[in-house]
């Protein structure tokens, strides 16, 4: 087994294609864009891999894994970003995603030694894994459990035996992200019945869905609710004007705002309820390439 950085040319086409490899018998998968990652790796469109007066620019790398064979068998990115690497003083801590490999702990622990090496040549002392160098909404942590459902769009999905791969080289569990699911066609409790028409006999309290409603406006209310409702837990940070609008704005082409709703107290914003389509379910006709070819393989019913 052999490891090349991918930056160019045949290296970085089989890390791009390594999925293909490993999920080739799994009906639930389905690929990330390849728009959407290699946003990532662009310094154009991350922003984080752009200089600022206030710091460095961050980094990143990649590397693809080759068999006795010759074929891409693994890969795996580093990356270091500006904004968090640094905090911890006592140990600064970069990052690695991206990864995918088959069921040898010898080859995860190549691929793993790849990003650990890079990272401690960059003065990094620990290793954060499986993220991403940008948002937690996108490429970010490990599945273990519920291997048979369709995967959320932008969150990662994997086989079983990841877990083993990641413990077995020194990864332990940092903190548990649930995701929950119901079918539309479900009734609503009757708590919630309740509990709206007390709310609604309050002339205080107003909901209202986001039709009309300006980006700026949409951005900065969703931004308020989400700061005031994670301010006492640890390690957050608030979210900046800027990086709200950007979601806004990510979102909006797949928003319908009849179901996006806020609610308001004194015309003050205290909680929203944000509906999106599951993506993935478009997505999955397109094999991973959202170019001209996958926008015709889109079912239009």
């Amino acid at each position: 087994m052999k490891i090349v950085e991918a930056s160019e040319g045949k290296a970085l086409h089989d890390w791009m294609r390594v999925p293909w490899r490993i999920y080739a018998s799994d009906k639930n998968w389905v690929p990330h864009l390849k728009q959407d990652v290699e946003k990532v790796f662009d310094p154009k469109t991350n922003k984080l891999l752009q200089a600022r007066e206030e710091r460095k620019a961050g980094a990143i790398k990649r590397w693809v894994l080759y068999d006795d064979a010759g074929k891409a068998a693994g890969r795996i990115a580093a990356f270091i970003d500006p904004k968090t690497a640094w905090t911890d003083k006592q140990q600064p801590t970069g990052g690695c995603g991206f990864f995918e490999c088959i069921d040898d702990r010898k080859a995860a622990g190549l691929l793993f030694d790849a990003a650990r090496d890079w990272l401690k040549a960059q003065g990094l002392e620990a290793m954060d894994g499986p993220v991403n160098l940008g948002e937690r909404n996108m490429f970010w942590g490990l599945l273990i459990e519920n291997f048979t459902d369709l995967p959320i769009y932008g969150t990662n999905y994997n086989p079983p035996y990841y877990v083993k791969l990641f413990e077995a080289y020194g990864f332990h569990v940092y903190f548990k992200q649930l995701f929950f699911k119901r079918s539309a066609t479900t009734p609503v409790q009757p708590i919630f019945h309740r509990k709206y028409n007390q709310f609604k006999a309050d002339p205080d309290i107003s909901v209202r869905d986001v039709r009309g409603m300006s980006d700026e406006k949409l951005a900065e209310d969703f931004r308020t609710v989400l700061n005031a409702a994670w301010v006492d837990h640890e390690n957050f940070k608030p979210m900046p004007k800027e990086v709200a609008l950007k979601t806004i704005k990510q979102m909006k082409p797949v928003m319908d705002p009849r179901i996006v709703i806020f609610v308001y107290h004194k015309d003050k914003p205290i909680a929203f309820f944000v509906n999106l389509p599951e993506l993935n379910e478009i997505f999955r006709f397109v094999d991973g390439d959202l170019n001209w070819l996958g926008k015709l393989e889109i079912p239009l019913a």
